[in-house]
């Protein structure tokens, strides 16, 4: 990895780090209760409307795991893979354990079955909420790296006596003519 790539390449962790989580605070924690609470829309079209917005949502979050996992690759930082990671495990942990379920409960429901929400629409949530935390502080921290970064390339070279002392025998020596 050259000295160039971290600069650029930070910036892009951290914009798909708060992208995502602002898709995820959007459409799990305000669009999806909303829907449910509004009067005139029925539970039949709520619970669609729900299915295919996780159905969408979830391909959005493949597309940018893959992204992240490219970025991640360039930067690789080991707080980078945690919680990148960590984000990437969480998300797999919905699609693959999570979402199938609640899919054929939604199902059971348009079928006219119990409308009653179940231990794993909370773990859905829980899966959600810790995966936005981590979403956050991975942003956070590729800020943070950046604006150290940007800092430290702005001070001035620390004192380094072999140089001065060579800075220093380079003007006492003649200089040819």
């Amino acid at each position: 990895m050259n000295a160039s790539q971290p600069s650029k390449v930070v910036p892009w962790i951290a914009g798909l780090g708060f992208v995502w989580a602002g898709m995820s605070l959007g459409v799990c924690f305000l669009a999806s209760p909303v829907k449910f609470a509004a009067p005139s829309l029925s539970m039949t079209t709520a619970l669609e409307v729900g299915r295919l917005t996780f159905a969408v949502f979830h391909k959005v979050q493949g597309v940018l795991a893959l992204v992240l996992v490219g970025v991640l690759a360039v930067w690789g930082t080991r707080k980078g893979w945690l919680l990148g990671g960590g984000v990437i495990a969480l998300w797999v942990a919905q699609v693959v354990g999570i979402m199938p379920v609640l899919d054929r409960q939604t199902a059971a429901v348009l079928q006219g079955g119990s409308t009653a929400m179940t231990l794993l629409h909370f773990g859905y949530v829980g899966a959600e909420t810790l995966k936005l935390a981590l979403l956050i502080a991975l942003a956070v921290v590729a800020t943070r790296a950046q604006t150290l970064r940007a800092r430290a390339s702005s001070v001035a070279p620390a004192y380094d006596p072999a140089r001065s002392h060579a800075a220093e025998s380079d003007e006492a020596s003649p200089r040819p003519a």
